[in-house]
C-alpha cells in the first residue's frame, strides 16, 4: 500500500508558481544534493523565488542527502535556526 502511493506521488509533478513562492514570507533553508532527481537549476529557481531564502547544496549527495550527509546537513541547519530573522 505505502509503495503504490508513494509511486502515485513520485509520478506527480508539483508545480509551484511565482506567485505562490513569492507569497511565502518565512525564511526558508532550500536543501539538495548535487546529484538529486531535482537538477540544480530546478532547485536554484525555487531559491530565486523565495523572498528569504538561504540555498544549501550539498556536494557528494543524492536524494538521501539528509540521511547521507547527516552531520553536514544538521550544522547547516542549525546555523540556518540560529541566525537572525
Amino acid at each position: 500500500m505505502f509503495l503504490a502511493k508513494s509511486h502515485r506521488l513520485w509520478l506527480t509533478p508539483v508545480v509551484l508558481d511565482a506567485a505562490e513562492l513569492k507569497a511565502i514570507q518565512a525564511p526558508v533553508l532550500v536543501v539538495a544534493g548535487d546529484r538529486d532527481f531535482a537538477s540544480l537549476e530546478s532547485t536554484a529557481e525555487i531559491y530565486r523565488g523565495l523572498a528569504k531564502a538561504q540555498l544549501f547544496i550539498v556536494p557528494g549527495a543524492g536524494h538521501g542527502t539528509f540521511s547521507g550527509r547527516a552531520e553536514l546537513v544538521n550544522l547547516a541547519i542549525k546555523q540556518f535556526l540560529d541566525s537572525p530573522p
